[in-house]
């Protein structure tokens, strides 16, 4: 019965990840393989070799997908236009998927137990299949770690736990608590913290080895530095205490407090309390101790989105598969986070209810909600009372060398791998690197984006709502060849240079001959929250 519960778990996230792919990310991934391709991995960092979408993951979660790209490529050379694969990079994280979950159910009796799994692995598999987010391999990592810890098993829960924080920022915090827990509950354990040091140091040498050997190491850092406290949103309707503020994702997190931004004093908030909690909770179950930082973590932490509130149900559900005393909670919790992945993806609302989000008000209303159930369960946990002690459900022996055997092995594959790629003459990133583009609309969405006309038809494009415009300089070109689809309308128009180009639902293929210095480009669409989009734009 189990095995039959996996195998067709497996089948409908394979068959979720082709069919249906929300591309805001994933098309970044893309990029970072093509360019690790077609300059080298060690300048994969190199925001001067990109048009967009530069790298901004830390080098696990880079490698990962630049494994993942350079592998499709023998099936499809890469092309920065034309992407048939996209959702190959769903790849690790739909591995990861698979593993989590193979990992609970087999530990796992029938009936209260699997159905509260099913709540869990409902918003996460909506996750991974459909953006291909990395979110569920630190989900992984962090269960694996936490579980080796149980175990005293020190190295291989440190490396797990510190080799997550090299996949995406994210994980740095979740990965903090959870170390700073253990030392606290083993009396200041000096050998979890050798071997935490140690891991790091080892980690970090293996992860930056490329880019120190070919002296790419500082600008490897440096990059990767503006990329994580760059301009970013407050919340990215993320439902937690920032969402309530009007406009949260036009905010910038860097904006000043007098001399210190709110990022900053965010980051210096967490990880106090992270501290005082550690030490006021250390003689409670990790699973507890998780679900009151998560709660901290995801209302003061600024930059969060849709996604990030997972983290805050992994632990929920975990401690409610034996602890039955939070089940309301989990089961809101999971609403909650399904109606953020589903009304919050502008590409699901605008097809649903013809609208790209929803009103404010709903935002306040599922934020609200967040904030009361996490008040109650951190309420329930911190009452004094002994909760039913979870049993471990992941143990792995000891070993010093198969770990660093495998990320060498990983490291290297991913560096040696050759790859393929197409030279397209490709319009869209020849105007922004050469800087030709004169003008666009501020006060109109317009977005640089990829256009899915089916599961294996992805094109790099623009999405214009109505009376949005662009205008590109002149360039050494004698004719562009480009197609132009109305999306969530009947028809819609492209006027190019005061010339009309009819737009429908279906794509169609048009030809400018180049006479003119300048081209600008206007959409004409009669009302509403419709737009235009205009793809797959090449030249010769």
């Amino acid at each position: 019965m189990k095995k039959s519960i996996i195998t067709s778990s497996i089948l409908l996230a394979i068959v979720i990840s082709i069919l249906i792919t929300i591309n805001y990310d994933i098309y970044c991934y893309h990029l970072w393989a093509f360019n690790s391709i077609k300059y080298t991995f060690s300048s994969v960092y190199n925001t001067s070799n990109y048009f967009d979408f530069h790298a901004s993951y830390p080098p696990a979660g880079v490698y990962m997908y630049v494994l993942t790209g350079k592998l499709s490529s023998f099936i499809n050379a890469l092309s920065v236009n034309n992407i048939p694969l996209l959702f190959i990079y769903k790849l690790f994280p739909l591995l990861s998927l698979i593993i989590l979950f193979n990992i609970l159910i087999k530990n796992l009796k029938f009936g209260y137990n699997i159905k509260m799994l099913a709540f869990l692995f409902i918003p996460i598999t909506l996750i991974t299949t459909m953006t291909g987010q990395s979110d569920v391999i630190i989900l992984l990592f962090l269960f694996c770690g936490i579980s080796q810890l149980n175990k005293n098993e020190f190295f291989t829960g440190t490396f797990l736990l510190i080799f997550a924080i090299f996949i995406k920022q994210t994980a740095f915090f979740l990965s903090f608590a959870i170390l700073i827990f253990y030392f606290m509950k083993n009396h200041y354990n000096k050998k979890l913290l050798l071997y935490g040091i140690l891991n790091l140091i080892l980690i970090s040498l293996i992860m930056y080895a490329p880019f120190i050997i070919k002296g790419e190491f500082y600008n490897a850092i440096k990059y990767l530095w503006y990329a994580t406290v760059g301009s970013s949103p407050l919340s990215g309707h993320a439902l937690n205490m920032y969402s309530i503020i009007p406009n949260a994702n036009m905010i910038d997190f860097n904006m000043k407090i007098g001399f210190l931004s709110l990022k900053s004093i965010s980051i210096g908030m967490i990880v106090f309390v992270t501290i005082v909690m550690s030490y006021i909770m250390r003689k409670k179950q990790i699973w507890e101790y998780m679900i009151i930082v998560s709660i901290i973590w995801f209302n003061i932490m600024v930059g969060l989105r849709s996604q990030h509130i997972i983290y805050l149900l992994f632990f929920v559900i975990i401690f409610a598969l034996f602890n039955r005393k939070i089940i309301v909670e989990s089961i809101v919790l999971t609403i909650i986070t399904v109606l953020n992945i589903l009304l919050y993806n502008s590409m699901i609302t605008m097809k649903l209810f013809g609208i790209p989000v929803p009103h404010f008000s709903v935002t306040i209303i599922l934020s609200i909600i967040q904030f009361i159930v996490s008040i109650f369960l951190i309420s329930k946990l911190m009452n004094g009372k002994k909760n039913k002690k979870i049993r471990n459900l992941f143990y792995h022996k000891r070993s010093f060398l198969m770990p660093y055997i495998m990320l060498i092995t990983f490291v290297l594959l991913t560096v040696l791998l050759p790859g393929r790629i197409k030279d397209e003459k490709t319009l869209i990133p020849e105007i922004i690197l050469e800087n030709k583009l004169i003008d666009y609309s501020k006060d109109r969405y317009i977005e640089l984006s990829v256009i899915s006309r089916g599961p294996f038809k992805n094109y790099l494009g623009i999405r214009m709502a109505n009376e949005a415009e662009f205008s590109i300089d002149a360039m050494d070109y004698s004719k562009i060849f480009f197609k132009i689809s109305s999306e969530y309308c009947k028809n819609g128009e492209m006027i190019i240079n005061d010339k009309r180009y009819l737009s429908g639902t279906e794509e169609r293929y048009y030809e400018i001959e180049n006479h003119l210095d300048t081209m600008n480009f206007l959409s004409n669409i009669k009302s509403g929250y419709k737009q235009i989009a205009i793809y797959d734009i090449k030249y010769e």
